[in-house]
């Protein structure tokens, strides 16, 4: 995991060793400190070994870079580019230059912001970093927590917009330039999502445009590794990932969850289809008790504590050595049909669509929960929730939808996650590339939906991996349509069927965990040691009424309240962690690294 950390202070208000404290609070596993300060300014990167190099000196500007330019992408001057010639930037990074001479800063992530960059004011002076606890610690008068975003996080599972769990402290919205100066704070995007349906366009070109664009992705992604390692479920994302990787490199699949859930079941098939080494890591709750914590400390809050679930693996994977590890995450949501809602397809009025939208990220155990607290909290989520997505407005509710979603729930969610793998190694996330979302975008939405085209593109580009089972319908993926989603239908007459009669469980487990259960019983005495703590309850941030409500009913078996629970069991982590006890965290994980 590499770091990048600087301030903009021409009134000198921060203390002279604010560079130092900063890169010291770092998270990291391994890596090489370089860092250069002037009177009015610092900055510092920590590179991991795979980096080539931290900081840069190019004239009278110095610059710093996290993450990586894909193969034929130089290092140019930020202050020579506009903004067309920095979206023709490829890869995950994050560019910060210090002008000297003029005393400013330019910094620019990249079209995704795979890399998070946080930015805090302290009176006149300018906090970033790409890691919050660094700000926290150079921050001579702390924050609190963002009741806004607490209230969020408990409604939906995540936070919206660049709010973060503290007050001030933002992240850099994905394709943005932000200019620190004596003229103060600026800051706009280069690019972002937008939607331009061509209902002209021919489908059989539309499928060879995202094939070859999603396969040029994932050989720039393997260019410089020997061997790729792909986490492997039993879902298309991971499959299509791993299938076209086969093409290139040697591959590594390796896949986590409980014994007998579908993900192992139809990952060892497709591992087995490629011939390609396979390893399964088996998840059981008691891994929570030791890792919530660091997980909560690399994630900085972002996830909740349910999403830690490759903590445990990390370690046993970087035995391996050097990994390049290439992620399918968001692919359903860019290419298949996750985020397609038939509701949304021909509706117009933008608030109907909202409130839908809400409804359907907004936790399904909130409904069972009677707490007047609660229900405040819900409805002020809902409130900032309607005013990021009014910064999405398009020709059409689905075009909105769409890019309200990509922006911030993959956006947010992804980061976090891959924050995890990011300590021990590069990863790569071929779905999250500009070329190939240029080619997603002019199609029509009602193509993409029920992963339609998705399965078009995949036996296409990778038919050895297609015609392995799908976890979601439990056949091929080479079978008609038609019976795809016939086998879907049926599935869910079945399960719900077993709610009322004495069936056997023909379908195993769809989930690869169990935190529904796993509250209920080997987690119970910690989860609850967690939430209801004096300071918990002294803190007065969390509805505790609510978590009680939640708790009661969980444990009786009337609701799945481990989503609600496992969130603000973040919440609380993070509290404790960064604001109750900062320095003794930043020395308890330092020494882990």
């Amino acid at each position: 995991m590499s770091v990048i950390v600087g301030y903009f202070d021409l009134k000198k208000q921060l203390p002279s060793e604010t560079l130092v404290t900063m890169l010291d609070a770092s998270y990291v596993v391994s890596g090489t400190k370089a860092s250069y300060q002037e009177p009015w300014a610092g900055l510092g990167v920590i590179s991991q070994p795979s980096d080539k190099q931290s900081v840069y000196e190019c004239d009278d500007s110095k610059i710093g870079l996290v993450g990586e330019f894909e193969s034929g992408c130089a290092m140019p001057r930020l202050d020579t580019m506009g903004d067309a010639q920095i979206a023709l930037l490829r890869g995950g990074f994050i560019w910060a230059q210090m002008d000297v001479a003029q005393q400013r800063f330019l910094i620019v992530n990249d079209h995704f912001a795979r890399h998070p960059l946080y930015v805090v004011a302290y009176k006149d002076a300018i906090l970033f970093a790409t890691q919050i606890k660094a700000l926290l610690a150079a921050l001579p008068v702390k924050p609190e927590l963002d009741k806004a975003a607490v209230a969020m996080m408990l409604s939906i599972g995540e936070l919206v917009g660049n709010q973060t769990l503290l007050a001030g402290v933002e992240t850099l919205a994905a394709g943005s330039v932000l200019e620190l100066s004596a003229n103060g704070k600026k800051q706009h995007q280069y690019w972002q999502y937008r939607y331009q349906q061509d209902f002209s366009i021919n489908k059989k070109t539309a499928i060879e445009s995202i094939g070859e664009a999603l396969s040029q992705s994932v050989q720039r992604a393997t260019a410089s590794c020997e061997t790729a390692t792909v986490p492997l479920s039993g879902g298309l994302d991971s499959r299509f990932i791993l299938g076209l990787a086969n093409q290139y490199k040697s591959v590594h699949a390796y896949t986590w969850g409980v014994a007998d859930c579908r993900d192992l079941i139809y990952a060892k098939k497709t591992a087995e289809k490629i011939q390609c080494q396979h390893d399964f890591f088996e998840f059981s709750g008691d891994y929570l008790q030791q890792y919530a914590d660091k997980g909560v400390w690399i994630t900085e809050g972002q996830l909740p504590v349910v999403n830690f679930h490759v903590l445990p693996y990390v370690n046993r994977l970087a035995e391996d050595g050097n990994l390049t590890l290439l992620d399918g995450f968001a692919g359903d949501a860019i290419l298949g049909g996750n985020f397609i809602k038939p509701m949304w397809l021909n509706k117009i009025d933008q608030k109907d669509v909202t409130n839908k939208l809400w409804s359907w990220r907004l936790n399904g155990a909130l409904k069972h929960l009677h707490s007047d607290s609660l229900s405040v909290m819900v409805e002020e989520s809902k409130d900032l929730f309607s005013d990021v997505y009014a910064q999405y407005q398009s020709e059409t509710s689905m075009d909105s939808a769409m890019s309200f979603l990509m922006d911030n729930r993959v956006r947010r969610v992804t980061t976090g996650g891959t924050e995890i793998f990011r300590t021990q190694f590069a990863v790569k996330q071929p779905f999250m590339d500009v070329d190939l979302i240029t080619a997603i975008n002019c199609v029509p939405h009602a193509w993409r939906k029920r992963h339609r085209l998705y399965l078009q593109v995949l036996k296409e580009f990778a038919p050895d991996v297609a015609a392995v089972a799908w976890q979601r319908t439990c056949l091929p993926t080479t079978v008609p349509y038609a019976l795809s989603w016939a086998s879907l239908a049926a599935q869910k007459g079945y399960k719900g069927a077993r709610k009322y009669l004495p069936l056997p469980d023909l379908l195993g487990n769809d989930s690869p965990s169990q935190f529904s259960e796993w509250f209920r019983f080997e987690l119970k005495d910690y989860v609850f040691s967690v939430l209801f703590s004096e300071r918990a309850y002294d803190r007065n941030v969390l509805p505790m009424d609510a978590l009680e409500e939640a708790w009661d009913k969980h444990q009786a078996g009337e609701i799945d309240a481990s989503a609600f629970l496992g969130a603000a069991m973040s919440i609380e982590l993070f509290a404790c962690l960064f604001l109750d006890d900062l320095d003794s965290s930043i020395q308890r994980f330092s020494g882990e690294a």
